[in-house]
């Protein structure tokens, strides 16, 4: 996250405390954790509409960058939205 602490607006993530996390969590927000060797590595989260799958926050650890994992969680998400009738 330090390639995004001096970004312009600033990211509003850097703020973001694990209570915060689970609060919206609680309150609607859902994620989809991508993991190698049981360690999370990737994710991406997101909210349910009546008409859409809205996404945000959707990051890969930088040594496990470039791997394809981001385009996996949002086929994921696809996957998930067609599901859903979105």
């Amino acid at each position: 996250m330090i390639e995004y602490e001096h970004a312009t607006p600033p990211s509003s993530a850097l703020s973001e405390t694990i209570e915060s996390i689970e609060q919206v969590m609680k309150n609607g927000e859902h994620a989809f954790i991508g993991y190698i060797d049981e360690q999370p590595v990737a994710m991406v989260r997101f909210t349910l509409s009546a008409q859409r799958i809205y996404f945000f926050r959707l990051s890969v650890i930088p040594e496990k960058q470039g791997r394809g994992l981001a385009k996996a969680l949002i086929e994921e998400l696809e996957q998930f939205a067609c599901t859903k009738g979105k």
